[in-house]
C-alpha cells in the first residue's frame, strides 16, 4: 500500500517474486508514482530520511535503520518536485541517498541531489556494484543488514555535485 503523508491510501504496488511474470512490478490502475513516496506516511519531523529506489530496498533498509532514520522509496525511475517537497516537509537534519549502484541508480542519485540541493543536507550511501554469489545485483534490497548499517554509518557528505 502507498499512503499520503496524512495516511490516506492512494495506491498499491505489487512485485513478482517468482521471476516468471512479464512485468516485475505492477502499479495499480490510477496510481501516479510521481506524486507519492512509499513510506511517506511514516516520516517523522526532524529525523533523518533514507531515499531508496524500490519497495524491497525500502522494507529492508527500514528494518535495519528504524528507529534512527525513516525510509522512503521513489518506486521506480523518477524523483519529482512532489517527492522533493514531501521529503523536505518533515525537516530532516540529513537525507541519505541510497540508490542501486548501477548506472540508472547513479543517474537517479544525481537527480535527487539536484532537486534537494540547498534545501537539506545530504549524504550518499554508495551501494556496492558487484554481484552476489548467486549472480543477482547488490541493490539495497539484496544487501545484508550489516552492510546497510555500515553504509549508513559511513555515508559520504555531499557538498556539491555527487562525485562518483
Amino acid at each position: 500500500p502507498i499512503k499520503r503523508l496524512d495516511g490516506k491510501l492512494v495506491g498499491m504496488q505489487g512485485r513478482d517474486t517468482t521471476n516468471e511474470a512479464e512485468r516485475r512490478h505492477h502499479n495499480y490502475q490510477g496510481f501516479n508514482r510521481q506524486k507519492y513516496l512509499l513510506g511517506a506516511h511514516l516520516l517523522e519531523n526532524n529525523k533523518p530520511i533514507v531515499i531508496v529506489e524500490g519497495t524491497t530496498g525500502a522494507v529492508k533498509t527500514d528494518q535495519v535503520l528504524y528507529p534512527q532514520a525513516c525510509t522512503v522509496a521513489v518506486l521506480g525511475d523518477g524523483f519529482s518536485q512532489f517527492h522533493a517537497d514531501t521529503v523536505c516537509s518533515s525537516m530532516p537534519p540529513l537525507v541519505y541517498i541510497f540508490m542501486d549502484g548501477d548506472s540508472p541508480g547513479k543517474t537517479m542519485s544525481n537527480k535527487i541531489e539536484r532537486m534537494l540541493h540547498g534545501r537539506v543536507s545530504m549524504k550518499l550511501m554508495l551501494c556496492p556494484t558487484d554481484s552476489n554469489p548467486d549472480g543477482s545485483k547488490r541493490d539495497p534490497g539484496n544487501l545484508d543488514p550489516k552492510e546497510i548499517l555500515e553504509l549508513y554509518n559511513n555515508a559520504k557528505l555531499i557538498l556539491g555535485k555527487i562525485e562518483w
